[in-house]
């Protein structure tokens, strides 16, 4: 193949991408479904530009910290009858 470092590769397939973003192969596809990281496709594989990484990473780090709901469905923010 190639003996370039993998920081020097113009493709990464999904486990290399996920592995450059900390996040789990699953979570990465979560956010390409989503529209959050855009994909190359070559024949059947999906490979992703290390510039659309940093590009997720800087609109993530852009955002705004939003606190999510408790996972606990006898938590609720506000009640309805009272």
């Amino acid at each position: 193949m190639s003996d370039a470092p993998d920081g020097d590769k113009l493709l990464l397939k999904p486990a290399e991408a996920a592995r450059r973003l900390s996040i789990s192969p699953r979570h990465l596809v979560t956010l390409v479904q989503a529209g959050e990281i855009r994909i190359v496709r070559a024949g059947r594989l999906i490979l992703f530009r290390p510039a659309d990484l940093v590009e997720w990473i800087d609109r993530a780090a852009a955002a705004p910290y939003e606190k999510r709901p408790a996972n606990n469905p006898g938590h609720t923010e506000a009640k309805a009858d009272g």
